[in-house]
């Protein structure tokens, strides 16, 4: 017989705690026979293999009681009762603390669990306290016991638990821009008809993002080919006017080029600032990726390198603070696709790349994606992220046309692959254990995709009415995510952790092999699953900002292992380990294979010390990710901002969110712009960030 406890777990039946709980209630004498009474009644109505809600437990003792201890049941009742509100205040204490450390600007898991929060301000501070709320309730009265109890344990995480009570709220997703701008929109109510010049398009892609970004979670990606056929619009509208005029063709070309360069150089300024300065309701700028593929369309390739170009340009100079420096925006990310062409000194597409390269030394994006690789691994398809690392496995419409834009992602749940590894004996323990919890994850994950199909395209009309992933005229979400259309994720962490937990040392060939052995098995259960469940489930490697300190934090519980669970961290996804001593060349060579099978997300990283005046160093690191990886980004150290002195460049990091300038010695954090890698983006560490990923930044060796 096992109970069923009240927050939905089950506990085996163990008739002592029956008895210390009758005898707290007064009972001396007869003890026994109370028990026995109990135990009579309990198989009378249940038999002796039987799950037995609590309630109906102390029920039956109370009963139990009353036939010969009518005061000792009535003492029980109470007992009972002030237990239960103990334990209901313990719970309730916990919530209502974190939320006024919220009110009063205390630092705690919720205020840092995003470094692009800034915890201080008052609608931000809203949103986090919503989210608590939500977090609340989806407890309380959604999230499946089993489920719950393996997120507590550290052992996998629900992500993103604060939208998960809205059952319609989707993740990432590739805005299908062309569609919107092209056919028009809706938001607030208001239609907003096809623009007529680049300046329109660019103000209208920006307002989209942002209510994009309220109704949904997550990343949200565009692309640059789908404003370029606004670069032409704009250019004949200029042609016409200057053309009417009467000009001579010399003085009519340079006005021109002059105008539809001015045109340019405002529209990604738009851009720019309003990504920048708006915010969306879940308390922070959108999280946006502008893709940046030149040949994506042949027909609009010198429009599309035009904006990419002057994106390039404006991210070189960066932003101010309110005090006038000069800082680094955090967004948008900005993904840079390599091609054979770009990347050739002698092609007329290399100078994109060499500015691509110079934004890098000074910025740290773009991010850059090998055209070859993407094709290789995604059926001759070049896929952008949604966001900094969820993918999309290529799909066809019913035309039969690979599609890519207008699909999303509906959320993930991830795997602690040390804690299994630790809770094993063998690896064949190991892949067992790791089996079953990979099926059971899949289940829910089907469970949450139906409850966003069956929703109404009501709730989101812009998502599914107004072109952004569908244009549904009534019904469900289900017809514009059906069919394996949107992907469905589970995400991993820790991989080297492990392998190092079998006594194999992951950057060597066996721990290649044996890291390998471990994502293939990962990605085959996974496949099994996506055929069964009939949703497009794959693999995706988890970036983890605060996961990492929870999964960490879980898996001390076992005996320390070197390399394992030693530290206040886990490792992202397949990478190595964060203080391995290795050169860039061969980090890449070590984790490109994992991205093959890491469907739904992947990224890699390499390090590189302060390089903003060595592009040329850059550019070798890109041709061999053209050549060996898919997708790739380049962290430098010469990003931060010291306003006391106006120093640029990397800063000290000491204990737990303390910098220090090299140059005047500041650490008044007021004072500081400080802006790292924090996983598949950049955060802005003014703001704060969890434990684990601060040592895990702070860990970080050069690769060059």
């Amino acid at each position: 017989m096992e109970v069923i406890k009240r927050d939905g777990r089950t506990q085996d039946f163990d008739v002592n705690k029956i008895k210390f709980a009758i005898e707290k209630a007064g009972v001396i004498e007869g003890t026994d026979e109370v028990i026995k009474a109990i135990l009579y009644i309990l198989v009378q109505k249940y038999g002796t293999d039987a799950q037995v809600p609590i309630e109906d437990l102390q029920d039956i003792i109370v009963k139990a009681l009353r036939k010969n201890h009518r005061k000792q049941a009535k003492l029980y009742k109470e007992y009972a009762d002030n237990r239960t509100k103990i334990r209901d205040s313990k719970i309730n204490n916990s919530y209502y603390n974190r939320i006024f450390e919220l009110i009063n600007g205390v630092s705690n898991d919720t205020s840092t669990e995003n470094s692009n929060k800034d915890a201080k301000q008052m609608h931000v501070i809203r949103d986090l306290i919503a989210g608590e709320l939500s977090k609340k309730m989806y407890r309380e009265h959604v999230m499946p016991a089993k489920l719950m109890d393996l997120h507590d344990k550290g052992i996998i995480h629900v992500h993103d638990c604060d939208y998960r009570l809205q059952p319609a709220m989707s993740n990432c997703g590739l805005v299908n821009l062309e569609d919107v701008l092209q056919n028009g929109t809706v938001m607030n109510g208001k239609m907003i008809e096809k623009p007529h010049s680049l300046r329109t398009a660019a103000n209208i892609a920006t307002q989209v993002v942002a209510a994009v970004g309220s109704s949904q979670y997550g990343g949200i990606t565009f692309t640059m080919t789908h404003l370029a056929p606004f670069v032409r619009i704009s250019s004949d509208r200029i042609f016409k006017r200057l053309k009417s005029l009467g000009l001579d063709n010399k003085t009519l070309n340079t006005l021109h080029d002059k105008m539809l360069t001015e045109e340019i150089e405002e529209s990604i300024q738009t851009i720019n600032y309003q990504l920048n300065t708006m915010s969306t309701t879940n308390g922070q700028s959108p999280f946006i990726t502008i893709f940046c593929y030149a040949d994506e369309d042949p027909k609009y390739k010198k429009e599309t390198v035009l904006l990419i170009e002057e994106l390039f340009k404006q991210r070189i100079k960066g932003m101010k603070s309110p005090s006038g420096h000069v800082i680094n925006p955090t967004f948008p990310k900005i993904v840079y696709v390599l091609t054979e062409s770009n990347l050739d000194p002698k092609s007329e597409d290399f100078k994109t790349t060499y500015l691509a390269a110079q934004c890098t030394c000074k910025r740290m994006v773009p991010d850059y994606m090998s055209e070859k690789k993407a094709k290789e691994y995604k059926e001759g398809c070049v896929i952008p992220p949604m966001g900094c690392r969820s993918f999309l496995s290529p799909w066809k419409n019913n035309d039969g046309q690979y599609q890519i834009y207008g699909r999303m992602n509906t959320g993930v749940i991830s795997i602690n692959l040390p804690y299994i590894a630790l809770s094993s004996d063998s690896i064949e323990d190991f892949y067992t254990k790791l089996e079953e919890l990979v099926v059971y994850i899949c289940e829910q994950q089907k469970k949450i995709h139906d409850s966003i199909a069956n929703s109404q395209i009501d709730i989101a009309p812009i998502l599914w009415k107004y072109g952004v992933y569908g244009r549904a005229q009534e019904g469900t979400i289900k017809q514009c995510i059906d069919n394996l259309k949107c992907s469905v994720s589970v995400g991993y962490m820790g991989i080297a952790e492990a392998v190092e937990r079998f006594g194999v040392h992951y950057n060597t060939e066996q721990g290649h092999k044996l890291g390998l052995d471990i994502i293939k098995k990962l990605a085959d259960i996974v496949s099994q699953q996506k055929e069964k469940l009939g949703i497009s489930l794959g693999l995706y490697g988890t970036p983890a900002e605060s996961l990492t300190t929870k999964f960490a934090r879980a898996c001390k519980q076992f005996p320390v292992i070197k390399h394992v669970n030693d530290r206040d961290y886990i490792t992202n996804s397949y990478h190595i380990p964060v203080e391995t001593e290795i050169d860039g060349f061969s980090k890449i060579d070590f984790e490109a294979e994992f991205q093959r099978y890491s469907h739904n997300g992947a990224i890699s990283y390499i390090e590189m010390p302060d390089i903003k005046n060595n592009p040329e160093a850059v550019i070798e690191v890109l041709r061999h990710i053209y050549d060996k990886i898919m997708y790739c980004e380049i962290n430098t150290t010469g990003c931060s901002t010291c306003y006391a002195c106006g120093y640029e460049g990397e800063m000290k990091m000491g204990d737990h969110n303390h910098f220090e300038c090299p140059n005047c010695g500041n650490t008044n954090p007021e004072l500081l712009n400080i802006i790292y890698r924090t996983c598949g983006y950049l955060g802005e560490f003014s703001h704060g960030t969890s434990k684990g990923r601060w040592e895990d930044i702070k860990n970080r060796v050069k690769h060059f």
